[in-house]
């Protein structure tokens, strides 16, 4: 059995976080702006030379991983043009999952094609089931 969640970070020199907010089914669950003092992570108590944000989808309870990766990358598809003329340079998308006995996951065509037309780094972290 699996189960986790999907995040994203959007990250650029010139980027304006406050671009994103009026982007509709995402929710920014934290945000950096260039210049600031980081409070955690590698620039703890040093300043930050980027902005960043990191976003999820809104209302994603009751979508399984596979639903949710479809809709994440089809919202940066969809946004796509925004968030470039925001200053993004960068997007990771991040999979977090958790296992009891064996963690295997599958992409699908699309899914690896579309995370391709975005330049977007994927990473996966996987857990056991405590």
């Amino acid at each position: 059995m699996i189960s986790g969640f999907i995040y994203c970070i959007l990250t650029g020199e010139t980027f304006d976080p406050d671009a994103v907010n009026k982007l509709n089914g995402i929710r920014i669950t934290d945000s950096q702006k260039k210049g600031s003092i980081g409070s955690k992570g590698r620039y703890k108590g040093q300043e930050i030379p980027f902005s960043s944000v990191q976003i999820e989808l809104e209302n994603n309870k009751d979508l399984t991983l596979d639903q949710e990766l479809d809709l994440i990358l089809s919202k940066l598809s969809d946004y796509h043009g925004e968030i470039a003329k925001a200053g993004v340079s960068d997007i990771e998308l991040a999979m977090n999952l958790e296992y009891t006995s064996q963690c295997n996951w599958e992409f699908s065509v699309q899914q690896m094609k579309k995370m391709v037309h975005l330049d977007i780094h994927f990473s996966i972290s996987c857990y056991p089931r405590l």
